[in-house]
């Protein structure tokens, strides 16, 4: 609103940033560490999202745009009343939706969290939230075929390397705890326990 020298007023439209949605309301499981999941589209096209912290809100707001911005979100309006009211957009939104947040990668519960996606039964009502988007933890990268020829091959007939390379799956996915031993034994070199 814009107050004119008549007294009367006129609605002008402000352009704040380019388009977020904020899609739901997340907290932790003991009712705390609220935020705002944000979505959006970066400037290849590619759908974004981020689970803002609500205390990002709590001071000038430098921080949330830059995250924003370097997370390709392609404009936010350089005036200060204009990023005054993206804070206060982003702090009144309420949607419907809730999402519980965590602070950390791994098990919680019957979900496994990473970076940027949650596996599991319940895995849409989970998310990473944190100070910062983050990357992907692992990435697909190479063939089938490559894989059986630099990799698997090696673990045909040896019990040692299997388990080694069977070791990168499991600690991704497995909870705290458990343990192996390895130990030497004279007369028939290294055996795994």
């Amino acid at each position: 609103m814009v107050n004119k020298s008549d007294g009367d007023t006129e609605i002008r439209n402000i352009k704040l940033c380019s388009p977020v949605r904020v899609t739901a309301i997340t907290c932790d499981s003991d009712g705390g560490n609220y935020g705002r999941l944000l979505e959006w589209e970066d400037t290849n096209g590619i759908s974004r999202k981020w689970a803002m912290p609500m205390e990002m809100l709590s001071s000038s707001g430098e921080e949330l745009r830059r995250i924003l911005l370097s997370n390709g979100l392609s404009y936010i309006s350089t005036t200060g009343q204009a990023r005054a009211h993206l804070m206060e957009y982003l702090s009144l939104c309420k949607p419907e939706r809730k999402v519980t947040c965590v602070n950390k990668t791994g098990w919680h519960g019957s979900v496994y969290v990473l970076q940027d996606e949650v596996i599991g039964v319940g895995a849409e009502s989970v998310i990473l939230q944190t100070a910062s988007v983050q990357g992907r933890d692992f990435r697909t990268a190479g063939t089938l075929e490559e894989w059986r020829d630099q990799v698997s091959r090696y673990c045909v007939g040896n019990g040692r390397v299997a388990f080694s390379v069977s070791l990168s799956f499991v600690l991704t996915t497995v909870k705290t705890g458990g343990g192996w031993r390895w130990w030497l034994s004279p007369e028939r070199g290294i055996n795994g326990r």
